[in-house]
């Protein structure tokens, strides 16, 4: 349900108790915003810089959305999918990867992922994963392959995600005087505003001019544009300021791509629901 829509965190219920107030949410969210910043900020500007070096970058795109897909049917969370996402594309950037092997390479980076973000029942088994790449790799491959992205991350995979911060910054992306601007309950805007944040996550996932800028503003971007969509004044409160440490004007770029992506992604729904093709799906990266 949308309470946990993006993993562990209940969001509307943390919701419900931090946003009785602009003034209380702010005071709430003060010391624990400057512990925030301090760690996944600081992490974030340890990146390594997208260069866009990869000889594959032309088919990053549908190599993501077959890697989205095996994540939901895995029912893995949100922030496993973008950590493993940036794993690859962090690899991708500084190695040569045969176009036959990416596959591969995709499903070792969404393991180790895994091992990070999930709980020891929900990581995925080697022969679960291989079964979505024909079978064609051992244990050992997968090891192997394993042990080389680590050593190549410096066995790093404490990095914050547009998907870590959303998590974050969605808990106050709606405030109880938000509801003077709609007729909704506060638990159904808070439900259509995580499942608007979630839809542009996914968007976030395929679209590589995001690697441009940090997570955060990416993040931050996706609850601005949320809050537009809604038609909540002010788009962009106060306390959103305060916990993500962006003005407006700063998050246009990824506001306007963002919009942008919308709507082509409304277009190619509406021609993928008339196409003779609807309603298959291949398992094939």
């Amino acid at each position: 349900k949308v309470s946990y829509i993006f993993g562990k965190l209940p969001l509307v219920e943390l919701s419900l108790q931090m946003t009785t107030s602009s003034r209380t949410a702010s005071s709430k969210f003060a010391n624990y915003a400057r512990e925030i910043e301090l760690h996944w900020k600081y992490k974030e500007r340890q990146r390594k810089q997208f260069l866009f070096n990869s000889p594959q970058l032309q088919l990053r795109s549908h190599l993501v959305g077959w890697l989205k897909n095996i994540s939901e049917k895995l029912k893995v969370s949100y922030r496993t999918i973008h950590l493993a996402v940036y794993i690859l594309d962090t690899f991708m950037d500084n190695h040569s990867i045969s176009k036959d092997r990416l596959g591969f390479v995709a499903l070792v980076c969404l393991m180790l992922a895994a091992k990070f973000e999930e709980l020891d029942s929900k990581i995925p088994k080697i022969s679960e994963l291989n079964k979505y790449d024909g079978y064609r790799y051992s244990s050992k491959d997968f090891i192997s392959v394993e042990v080389m992205v680590l050593k190549f991350l410096d066995f790093g995979l404490t990095q914050p995600t547009i998907a870590h911060f959303a998590e974050y910054y969605t808990m106050v992306s709606i405030l109880p005087h938000d509801l003077k601007s709609v007729k909704f309950s506060f638990h159904h805007l808070a439900d259509i505003a995580c499942n608007m944040v979630a839809e542009l996550l996914d968007i976030c996932l395929k679209e590589v001019k995001f690697l441009q800028h940090p997570p955060s503003k990416v993040a931050a971007a996706c609850i601005l544009v949320t809050r537009k969509r809604l038609r909540l004044s002010p788009a962009w409160t106060p306390v959103l300021a305060e916990v993500t440490g962006y003005k407006e004007d700063s998050l246009n770029f990824c506001t306007n791509l963002l919009m942008y992506k919308i709507q082509q992604e409304n277009v190619r729904r509406k021609q993928w629901v008339n196409s003779p093709d609807h309603g298959y799906i291949s398992d094939a990266p």
